[in-house]
């Protein structure tokens, strides 16, 4: 079942609508709490066509959330592959500005994935759900 905390349709905002800095890891909905940097291990990206899905693990009985940004264009993917490398951790995932914009000419939002140890990456972003 998804779970849409930003979709574009009448009733849902796009991504560009999401608050200028504010932290998606860390999120409540319907009064469930989603914090995928403290309880949750990212297991897999994919980007599929133009739908970027970050998987999560929740640490404490693998549960499995992905968080999908539609319509994206990735800009910056360093996410060096290592052996033994089975999850990694969000640090903090925000909309910010590339460059001097904060939209592109589509109406697109930018934003930033960090993870610990260097890995990052950035992207044109519609909109973002989670789905549960």
């Amino acid at each position: 079942m998804a779970t849409f905390l930003y979709l574009k349709d009448a009733n849902m905002n796009t991504a560009q609508t999401i608050e200028y800095l504010k932290d998606v890891s860390q999120y409540e909905y319907n009064g469930t709490y989603y914090d995928l940097h403290n309880d949750y291990d990212c297991v897999n990206l994919l980007l599929d066509n133009s739908i970027f899905t970050l998987t999560f693990r929740k640490i404490d009985d693998n549960t499995i959330v992905t968080l999908n940004f539609t319509d994206v264009t990735l800009t910056k993917f360093i996410v060096p592959v290592v052996a033994n490398d089975d999850a990694v951790t969000i640090d903090i995932i925000y909309r910010g500005r590339n460059s001097l914009f904060e939209k592109d000419e589509h109406g697109r939002a930018y934003f930033y994935i960090d993870f610990y140890d260097d890995k990052s990456i950035e992207l044109w972003v519609n909109s973002i759900y989670l789905d549960s």
